[in-house]
């Protein structure tokens, strides 16, 4: 049996997945349809229809059908999030058997390097204050291996699936949708959602994490899965970094143009191999909102200084 934990877990997870992506839908796209200018992507392919609600399971309940969805929609969007609150409930049991790598509330001479750190440290602040340097660095160390493990994991799985026989057979389904907006983030194949869920899920037994870390990396990986499929301009971290800082364009132009930016959240291994492409290398039209503003205004710039002449060569 599974314990409370775990249950609690797995309705914590839906909720907070149903009411981060049903606010953005609200505050968006039902609240802000009207200045789509400011914040939207992709130009609106249909008209936005303000009054449903568009979270997959109420289409089951109302028999209503946003336009341009998949047949499949409904069924493969619930299975996938119902999946993915398993494995949070599933690893959520195994950390009360005793079975991850997961540490709770650890004090800092239990962490990996304690033996050797804290000594050094302790010559230059005391006792007290190697503990709790030790425990801070330690934290965001670990949970930017967290971080870099994911990048480098989902991009190679990522890519596999671009393969003809994958596409063909899983990926296709994630792909009907080139213009994503909320709830769309879940339309994917079961089997393909299982395996990128035990890449997510694989650090709460890889690393010796402390739990407040591995929450972190979770939250950061499920905020940008949503901004990802959202259709919303969103940015944060260290502007233009490959490294540190996160832009929800880019995935975005992956779901556009298809043969680019396979990395998630950061766009680092797309940089290294050359699959990243910016959103200067797409025509204005394809794109709206303060996006095309901006690069319309750096296409101005470039055409006035002789730079281009052809609006399609923006690199």
């Amino acid at each position: 049996m599974l314990t409370v934990n775990a249950c609690a877990v797995f309705v914590l997870q839906f909720v907070m997945y149903t009411g981060i992506s049903s606010f953005l839908q609200w505050y968006f796209y039902n609240k802000g349809r009207d200045r789509t200018d400011d914040w939207k992507l992709q130009p609106p392919k249909h008209k936005i229809d303000p009054s449903v609600w568009w979270l997959p399971i109420f289409d089951w309940l109302t028999g209503y059908h946003k336009r341009g969805r998949h047949p499949w929609h409904t069924l493969l969007t619930t299975t996938n999030l119902l999946n993915s609150c398993c494995f949070s409930a599933g690893v959520t049991e195994l950390y009360m058997r005793g079975k991850t790598k997961l540490l709770l509330l650890p004090s800092a001479t239990e962490l990996p390097g304690a033996a050797i750190v804290l000594p050094f440290l302790a010559r230059y602040g005391g006792e007290a204050v190697a503990k709790a340097t030790w425990m801070a660095v330690y934290s965001v160390a670990i949970f930017l291996i967290a971080c870099l493990y994911q990048c480098v994991a989902e991009y190679y799985w990522h890519r596999v699936m671009h393969l003809p026989f994958f596409y063909r057979h899983l990926h296709k389904y994630h792909h009907y949708y080139t213009s994503p907006s909320p709830f769309d983030d879940m339309m994917i194949h079961p089997l393909e959602g299982t395996g990128y869920y035990i890449i997510l899920y694989a650090p709460a037994l890889m690393f010796p994490m402390p739990l407040h870390s591995f929450l972190a990396y979770m939250a950061l990986m499920g905020l940008t899965g949503i901004f990802d499929h959202s259709g919303i301009s969103i940015r944060f971290g260290v502007r233009g970094s490959a490294w540190f800082g996160y832009d929800s364009r880019d995935h975005d132009m992956h779901h556009m143009l298809y043969n680019c930016n396979y990395s998630f959240p950061f766009v680092f291994m797309d940089k290294i191999h050359g699959t990243y492409r910016s959103i200067d290398s797409v025509e204005p039209s394809l794109i709206s909102g303060p996006d095309a503003q901006e690069l319309m205004a750096r296409l101005g710039k470039k055409q006035r200084r002789g730079e281009v002449t052809d609006e399609r060569k923006l690199d």
